[in-house]
């Protein structure tokens, strides 16, 4: 009997341990997911600021050939 019991405990450390190790590989997939999104939200932040240069640097453009007396 006691073998048994043996037994079992030894079946369900097997099952923890292969359910740390689920965890843990999705702990990881998770994390290597933020962090592409982070690179991801960054770059769009990125483009987002040029885009808002771009299109001032264009306002003040016309600003400026609107004040322009026509010669």
């Amino acid at each position: 009997e006691i073998e048994s019991q043996i037994d079992r405990i030894c079946e369900m450390g097997e099952v923890m341990r292969k359910a740390v190790q689920v965890d843990d590989n999705q702990f990881c997939k998770i994390q290597e997911k933020l962090a592409q999104l982070e690179l991801e939200n960054k770059e769009l932040r990125e483009l987002l600021s040029i885009s808002s240069e771009s299109l001032q640097v264009q306002k003040e453009n016309s600003v400026d050939s609107a004040s322009q007396p026509i010669k």
